[in-house]
């Protein structure tokens, strides 16, 4: 049988130039593109043993230029291409395939085991498998469930190819062995003139299909079971790949691993259920000891927490089977198709990962909860909700977007079924967490003088029955501002203190935290006037805070706040009165943490630095009073 390169005529249809919109689509994200599609189109594949893991292998090897089937035939069509001066981009693309063609060629090889291979390559036929994934355009795996729904995925690999150029070698269930090249190139002028479609195939010379064996480029590697090979032909150069590869393995994969429907093996290191912590915990302190950036390094972190949920390894981690009567059941959705895992602790992503069929990551939803530190997981394996859900999933797999539905009547259904889900998940999470704080609160005997909206503030009927040590004000009345209210010295002249001891303003006492208990010895700093007010905006800053008393005779509370931003935070501390604020002077005050840092202070005021956006920031202080008492704290952002 012999085989060589054929190009096909394009009849003086459509021309194609160097921006493959399907190349494109994975251009930005190279690597865990290729991770993604490639691993997904293995899980969707149809499996021998099923209750065995699907295995995918990548391996990187160098080959000499003269085993690339057809070498001196694909040197002339990559010159056919630049015969195309015009186009800066034909120049660059397939100028450096032919400097790639003057040295030995990088190869990737992806394998993937317990799968059925490509059937239908011994005759071609439209709709098989072999020809959805290397001849149809725009068609997908047609497996009930299956992750993929546009067929788009396939062009990753060719995104990592400096020669736009895949080989796909298989051995089907039925024993069937076959082997095709697929270059996607641009359209070019053959010897005669006529112009091609810029997609060639390495295929049998007379048929024009799959050569009838096993395609020989690793001389390492033999297939001996069913599946099939992906041969990257000049794989892109990173500098450390298996690295790259592993990392994006455990982003995307991270669940599908942990229920053991996935084995992951990167050149000879394998990556399985019962070792998928060892390998996390190498990136993660490769990532953190490195100069990788802080997106980099929230990512990792993110994959740590939701590894440690998976395996319930926090006490504060919490599964919900979600039933039907709760949500799903107008959508014919049965009990049990999908389970919620919440984790609480502190400096989580307040976020809930996606996945659905085999346990890709889709995306991490946000806007669930802004002020509780959590993270979650959704676990989507119900028949009805991954059916469903798959309707609005675009082509990249990343978000769901109902109007993205081929049937325009469903989308009104779907955008009612994703804003139920939405509702029911800041529902679930709300009530795990406002039980958790209750369970705080009642721990420390004051839930009941604890608002249920994260302020202060408390109705007239409870105040005059639970608080004292608050402040009479006589004098005239003035409606409050949102603003920074001015006191002159007649206003505090006339302001004394009922059942408690007023703060005689001695400057604050700070201590920096010292790991869980933050508690040590405090140091008196320098009292500080002018320089509290500079560089702080006068509009309040919104934040969601919370107050738990620990020790009310000795006037020792906890404050806790969510970090508006990065910027420096001043803090102002006010008892309330009927007319007016006072000032509440703090005697001690400490950051229960080791990065919040306390760097000046004074009578009511306190500068905090080293705070993170959204982050959970406690702080232990004690105030002159003996009783509970009715306080406010106000927050002004640092300009800077």
């Amino acid at each position: 049988m012999l085989a060589k390169w054929h190009s096909i005529p394009n009849n003086d249809g459509l021309i194609k130039g160097p921006n493959d919109s399907g190349i494109c689509t994975f251009s930005g994200f190279a690597i865990k593109s290729l991770v993604r599609e490639t691993i997904q189109n293995a899980l969707d594949a149809e499996k021998i043993d099923e209750n065995k893991p699907t295995v995918v292998e990548f391996c990187d090897f160098r080959i000499p230029v003269a085993k690339f089937p057809g070498i001196e035939e694909f040197k002339i069509i990559i010159d056919k291409c630049l015969e195309n001066k015009e186009d800066n981009d034909i120049q660059d693309i397939f100028g450096n395939a032919k400097r790639c063609l003057g040295n030995d060629i990088r190869v990737l090889r992806i394998s993937d085991f317990n799968t059925c291979g490509l059937i239908g390559a011994d005759d071609g036929r439209k709709g098989s498998k072999w020809s959805r994934l290397v001849k149809e355009l725009g068609t997908a795996n047609n497996n009930q469930g299956s992750q993929g729904s546009f067929g788009i995925g396939k062009a990753a690999p060719f995104v990592c190819s400096e020669l736009r150029t895949v080989f796909y070698s298989s051995l089907d269930k039925n024993g069937i062995k076959s082997n095709i090249g697929v270059g996607r190139l641009v359209s070019f002028k053959k010897s005669d003139g006529e112009l091609t479609t810029g997609d060639i195939f390495w295929s049998d010379s007379n048929k024009k299909t799959a050569i009838m064996k096993l395609a020989d480029i690793d001389d390492n590697f033999i297939r001996n079971s069913c599946g099939t090979d992906i041969y990257v032909m000049g794989m892109r150069e990173e500098s450390d790949l298996g690295f790259e590869i592993k990392r994006a393995v455990l982003e995307n994969f991270l669940v599908s691993i942990w229920s053991d429907k996935l084995e992951v093996n990167i050149c000879g290191e394998k990556i399985n259920k019962q070792n998928l912590g060892s390998h996390i915990e190498f990136i993660y302190n490769k990532i953190k000891n490195s100069n990788y950036n802080k997106i980099d390094e929230e990512k990792i972190e993110d994959l740590n927490n939701y590894y440690m949920l998976l395996e319930n390894e926090s006490g504060n981690c919490h599964t919900i089977s979600i039933k039907a009567e709760d949500y799903g059941s107008e959508f014919g959705f049965a009990d049990d198709e999908a389970v919620l895992l919440i984790m609480e602790a502190e400096n989580l992503n307040r976020r809930i990962l996606m996945t659905r069929g085999a346990g890709m990551k889709l995306f991490e939803q946000k806007n669930i909860n802004g002020s509780a530190s959590f993270t979650g997981i959704l676990l989507m394996t119900g028949p009805n909700m991954n059916r469903e859900f798959r309707k609005m999933e675009v082509a990249s797999h990343d978000k769901w977007i109902p109007d993205s539905c081929k049937n325009p009547k469903d989308r009104n259904r779907l955008n009612k079924m994703y804003v139920d889900l939405r509702k029911y998940l800041r529902g679930q999470v709300n009530s795990i967490l406002e039980k958790s704080i209750s369970e705080i609160n009642d721990a420390y005997g004051v839930s009941a003088f604890l608002p249920s909206d994260n302020t202060n503030d408390l109705d007239g009927k409870q105040l005059e029955e639970k608080i004292v040590g608050l402040v009479k004000v006589s004098g005239e009345k003035h409606n409050k501002s949102t603003k920074t209210k001015v006191r002159n010295k007649k206003e505090k002249e006339q302001m004394e203190f009922v059942d408690g001891e007023q703060g005689n303003g001695i400057n604050v006492s700070t201590t920096r935290g010292s790991g869980k208990h933050g508690h040590t010895k405090g140091r008196k700093l320098p009292r500080i006037q002018g320089e509290m007010e500079i560089g702080f905006r006068e509009e309040e800053t919104h934040v969601n805070q919370r107050v738990v008393c620990i020790n009310s005779a000795q006037g020792i509370y906890m404050y806790i706040f969510t970090a508006p931003s990065n910027k420096k935070e001043k803090l102002e501390f006010f008892v309330n009165g009927e007319q007016y604020d006072a000032k509440l002077s703090i005697l001690e005050i400490e950051a229960i943490d080791d990065t919040t840092k306390i760097i000046c202070g004074e009578e009511n005021k306190v500068i905090l630095s080293g705070v993170r956006k959204n982050m959970i920031v406690k702080l232990r202080f004690k105030i002159p009073f003996e009783r509970y008492c009715k306080w406010e704290v106000k927050h002004y952002e640092a300009k800077k």
